[in-house]
């Protein structure tokens, strides 16, 4: 079979064919509907004739049913009923089924076979290792093995090579069949019929491939001469399943696959075309229809030159002149004149230019919720809202139109509104946790992948994972030190081999010995260290993700064997009964992976080619690829759709969203080995761009009393003005409307510009903004928003005193927590208050404390020693030092917990710590053995005005004992000082307190006990007040200040403002939440409640409270201290 020039094979609508095809011109969906409504007259008087007419989609499927269901029934207007109505695949499906023996269940050329059968070619011509002059897939073998000759470069491109290829055969099916068919008989000719250069040859070599290994199965591009022959078999029996006659609704024409289909068809029965199409012959003078109408303007160019196609012109009435400016634009394109007479603008074509596209939805509910209000005669069912992305747009929608049912919820709300055709769907999780799986051998798998996985409802649901412990467990896995890496061998495989820790199966090793074994350091069993201080109450959680985790690392060994398909199928489904338990409403999600695995099991036959985790990897996000969502339309609802869904519907009203230059008209790559893209080949394909202005133009034709149009007219961030978009542009100018200076001549030459035409409104930013409310110009306020007309009274309303800051709105607010009128208070209850007042009032009142927002969960092992990273693993080494352990073992425990560097980097660090460790554990180690024996535990009860204070004390001799591995802070000293205080209150013989620092060994002298006892009394009051009131007492400055003053420095306030905001660097409460710089912080006014009165700053007089019997008792260590 030769292969027609490009003019001929692409200009031909229908191949000529000995009985006529009737096409219909139909101007709109009214004459579809009134022209099928004609050819069903002609099935009454034979009941057992079922009527077929294949139709574009669901949408027009359920707007032609429901057309004919409201047809009155007198006897002119017979009832409809027993109808087939399918699309034209569904019936070619058929026909192949009933003459050729196709199975479309079965059938290996279907896309996801086709992929498979694809991938198992590919598989073995990698396997066979062919590399010669002569190997014609040597250019694919180099893109699915790369450089070094090996698959393990680039993973999963098998798949993704066969999707790729199944797609172009499909596309060349379609448009070219004659290209395949020359493919067959050796014949390796491009589209335009020239040889096949060197780069593209291995298509025509793999096509006959594929061909020869599907046999006896009959390829779709061969069907049609089979189907014919079929049908023109003697035999009647051959022809019963036809329809004894076929109607089709055409919108914008058929590929060549399908005219060759309808023409076979169109030889056997009569077939009647409705097509859409124009009043006129041409674009004539409509700048508009010559740019957006050229799809169907050349169909019917083309129909016209066709000597076997009948083509009828049904007559229509007279019309008078169009009422409104929306009927005088859509007579103007049908008719192919320029705009006619300029009229003003009314409201029947409104154009609303907004921001982004959370703005545009918004403005879109103002106005339906304005259209239902003011025409009240209008249903739901009347209006469709159309969207250029309706991927992009449907999550919006369905958020701003959800029912709600909250008092002051917008009227919009209350819309019967849905999203209908391709919407967001819910998302498969099973196939989430599948597509995770797959991706960890080849991806990092760091400690938040695990923390994702486990979230997953499936997941959680198996094994226990509730809300709270989920939201625990990053600090768990933080705390045993998990980074990244399943294990040791995914380690290995990236050059870290012998570094086990940090990984996930090491992480829950230290979590499930730190179950078991005790707290005391450093605990180890064989090369596991167990994680310290757990909580019992974690126990479930932890030995949940240890079976999650168990159970995962089984399925991952068995994945990296590669297998065939069906093997695949048996560990997929294994794996998901494993690790999922989806409840009832969820089986679903099994049910389409399982599905999906069967089609493709049985595609790839028994004998496949093994694949390896790689490509079922590849094969599982195809499935994960955003598809049609189920069809919605006609249920009376407003429909909110994509472009193309209801194209060329009739609706009252017609909403346009989504217009602006960056998305509309849709731009499209091309495939690189796509033959029918290369340029000057004319494959007869309607490309994206085409297809897209179309169904714009028959959307402003299908409104039948009003268009409005919304899109971007303003950037969302800045608020600037942009260009308006080039579609607008059009449409304003194609819309005879008289612009805003009154110049009415009707010349183009001498209209205004398109952006100041009267069809426009621009809105605000901002949804509580007045002119949404009052009104601008020549437009009427629209807004429906209650919530945002009170924004918008309260910022056209007198502005008052500037209120209070919220923490001092809080402030002397009793909550509940708080502490009782007399109460017994603990001195760690007391200790725990002053090393963060700010934060224990926050919590009190609030229910919870800011944490600083760095990442609980670090992505990668540690390289270099960090000031957090020696204080903690110091303090650990400190501990194990006192407590006996030798130096090797501390050594080894720590380098295995993972909170160092792995090998060298960690030794040294350790190295590096080692000597202050020492001095610490000597140091404290003296004061310890100068004790007569073993220390002695001590209780204390101090009865104070509405408290009793009660502690318990660890005494060495005459001496209270602490260490810190870290410098000395405010944080370290005031515990110290209340400790001291409190003991001495209750009568303990404490000489001094001791606290040891890696900088300074602090001694602390006590105060006399009735100084200690009225010391302690105003602590205990002013945490009873700092749990009900804002307390601006930042611990760390408050410190630094009164050293300062203490001793007499210069430029205090320049040296305590620094540490004040080093202090809001490191902590979020004082960093983020509370508005205070340095100046408003000393600014707050003086308390007359408080201790300290001295200063007119409450700070001020807050930080020299707190902190000057803290100096004097440093002080008095040497010599005698002046008590106040």
């Amino acid at each position: 079979m030769s292969v027609a020039g490009p003019t001929v094979a692409c200009m031909a609508l229908l191949d000529p064919s000995p009985a006529a095809i009737r096409m219909v011109r139909c101007p709109d969906w009214a004459s579809v509907c009134a022209g099928v409504d004609a050819y069903l007259d002609s099935f009454v008087h034979d009941p057992f004739v079922l009527p077929t007419v294949v139709v574009p989609g669901a949408a027009h499927r359920r707007a032609l049913s429901q057309h004919l269901a409201s047809r009155p029934t007198d006897p002119q207007h017979k009832i409809r009923a027993g109808i087939d109505m399918v699309t034209l695949g569904q019936l070619r499906r058929r026909c192949e089924q009933a003459c050729l023996g196709v199975d479309p269940d079965d059938d290996p050329w279907r896309l996801p076979a086709m992929t498979m059968h694809i991938a198992q070619l590919a598989q073995a011509h990698l396997d066979s290792g062919e590399d010669s002059a002569t190997d014609w897939f040597a250019l694919a073998r180099h893109y699915l093995q790369g450089a070094s000759g090996t698959e393990t470069d680039r993973p999963g491109r098998v798949i993704a090579f066969a999707d790729s290829f199944a797609s172009l055969i499909s596309g060349y099916r379609r448009h070219r069949p004659d290209l395949l068919l020359d493919w067959d008989e050796h014949r390796d000719v491009d589209a335009l019929g020239r040889p096949l250069s060197d780069q593209d040859r291995w298509q025509a070599n793999l096509w006959r491939e594929l061909t020869h290994s599907l046999r006896p199965w009959i390829h779709p591009a061969a069907r049609e001469d089979r189907l014919r022959e079929a049908l023109d078999d003697p035999d009647p029996s051959a022809r019963q399943h036809l329809p004894s006659r076929l109607g089709v609704v055409g919108l914008d024409g058929f590929v060549p696959d399908e005219r060759r289909f309808l023409t076979t068809m169109s030889a056997r029965i009569p077939l009647t075309i409705w097509q859409l199409g124009f009043g006129s012959d041409g674009p004539g003078e409509s700048a508009l229809r010559a740019r957006y109408g050229s799809v169907r303007d050349e169909l019917w160019h083309r129909a016209q030159a066709l000597p076997d196609v009948r083509i009828d012109r049904p007559g229509t009435g007279p019309s008078g002149r169009p009422a409104t400016v929306l009927a005088a634009l859509q007579d103007d394109i049908r008719s192919g004149h320029g705009p006619g007479d300029p009229r003003a603008a009314d409201e029947s074509l409104q154009i609303h230019l907004s921001h982004g596209v959370d703005r545009q939805v918004e403005v879109l509910r103002e106005l339906l919720c304005d259209l239902f209000d003011t025409h009240r005669d209008l249903q739901p069912r009347d209006v469709a809202v159309v969207c250029t992305d309706i991927r992009r747009y449907a999550p919006l929608l369905e958020a701003d139109f959800q029912p709600a049912d909250t008092p002051d919820a917008h009227p919009g709300h209350a819309l019967r509104a849905r999203v209908a055709g391709p919407a967001a769907e819910q998302p498969n999780q099973v196939l989430e946790l599948l597509v995770g799986l797959f991706g960890l051998p080849v991806s990092r798998a760091t400690g938040q992948d695990l923390v994702d996985l486990c979230s997953l409802p499936p997941v959680a649901a198996r094994f226990g994972f509730d809300e709270d412990g989920l939201a625990g467990l990053p600090e768990l896995l933080a705390r045993a030190e998990v980074r990244w890496g399943v294990d040791g061998s995914q380690r290995a495989r990236r050059g870290l081999s012998g570094v086990r820790q940090s990984t996930w199966v090491a992480g829950v090793d230290r979590l499930l010995a730190g179950l078991v074994m005790a707290d005391e350091p450093p605990a180890r069993l064989d090369t596991v260290v167990p994680v310290e201080h757990l909580d019992a109450g974690d126990a479930d959680l932890i030995g949940g993700l240890a079976e999650f985790v168990s159970r995962m690392r089984m399925h991952l060994l068995e994945f990296a064997q590669p297998c065939g398909m069906a093997q695949w199928r048996t560990r997929i489904l294994d794996a998901i009964a494993d690790l999922t338990d989806p409840d009832v409403a969820e089986q679903w999600q099994v049910n389409h992976i399982a599905q999906e695995l069967d089609r493709l099991s049985a595609g790839a036959g028994t004998g496949s080619t093994a694949l390896s985790a790689a490509d079922i990897s590849a094969m599982l996000r195809r499935l994960l690829r955003p598809s049609l969502g189920r069809a919605d339309f006609g249920t009376g609802s407003l429909v909110m759709c994509g472009l193309g869904d209801i194209q060329a519907l009739g609706h009252r009203v017609i909403v346009l969203l989504g217009i602006d230059d960056e998305h509309f008209p849709p731009r499209v790559a091309h495939d690189h080995d796509d033959l029918l893209a290369r340029p000057t080949v004319s494959s007869g394909r309607v490309d994206a761009d085409a297809r897209a202005r179309q169904q714009f133009l028959d959307a402003v034709l299908s409104a039948g009393e009003q268009l409005i149009v919304i899109g971007r007219g303003a950037d969302q961030l800045t608020g600037e003005r942009l260009p308006l978009p080039v579609v607008l542009a059009d449409l304003i100018g194609a819309a005879p409307v008289r612009d805003e200076s009154g110049d009415d001549s009707g010349d183009g030459a001498h209209r205004g510009s398109p952006s100041d035409s009267a069809l426009i409104r621009r809105h605000s930013l901002q949804p509580h903004d007045a002119t949404n409310f009052l009104g601008s110009g020549r437009h009427q306020p629209f807004s429906f928003d209650r919530q945002a007309l009170a924004g918008a009274e309260s910022l056209a309303g007198p502005h008052p005193k500037a209120p209070a800051r919220w923490w001092q709105v809080t402030a002397r607010v009793p909550v509940s927590g708080g502490p009782d009128p007399d109460e017994a208070l603990d001195v760690d209850q007391l200790t725990a208050f002053y090393r963060d007042p700010v934060g224990a009032w926050f919590g009190a009142t609030f229910g919870f404390t800011p944490r600083n927002q760095d990442p609980v969960l670090s992505p990668a092992l540690p390289l270099a020693a960090d000031g957090l990273t020696d204080y903690v693993v110091g303090s650990r080494m400190l501990e194990a030092t006192l407590s006996g352990q030798p130096r090797e073992r501390i050594d080894s425990a720590v380098l295995l917990s993972g909170a160092v560097p792995p090998g060298t980097l960690g030794a040294t660090q350790l190295m590096n710590l080692w000597p202050t460790v020492q001095a610490m554990a000597a140091r404290i180690g003296d004061f310890r053995a100068s004790s007569e024996g073993a220390a002695r535990h001590a209780e204390i009860e101090v009865a104070l005005p509405h408290s009793l204070v009660s502690g318990q004390f660890q005494l060495f001799d005459d001496r209270l004992l602490d260490h810190h591995f870290a410098t000395v802070k405010a944080k370290y000293l005031v515990p110290a000082w209340i400790r001291l205080v409190a003991a001495t209150a209750g009568g303990l013989p404490v000489r001094e307190f001791v606290l040891v620092t890696r900088d300074k060994e602090v001694h602390l002298a006590p105060p006399p006990q009735q100084v200690a006892t009225r010391i302690l009394r105003q602590l205990v009051e002013m945490r009873r007040r700092g749990l009900r009131e804002f307390l601006p007492l930042p611990l760390a400055t408050a410190w630094t200040y009164a050293r300062a003053q203490h001793a007499h420095t210069s430029g205090s306030d320049r040296i305590t403002s620094n540490a004040y905001r080093r202090e809001g660097r490191y902590s979020a409460l004082w960093g983020d939440y509370l508005d205070l710089d340095w100046r408003a912080l000393t600014a707050l006014p003086a308390d007359p409640d408080d201790p300290i009165t001295a200063s007119e700053s409450r700070f001020k007089n807050l930080a020299r409270w707190l902190m000057d019997p803290l100096l004097d008792a440093m002080a008095a260590d040497d010599q005698a201290g002046a008590w106040r």
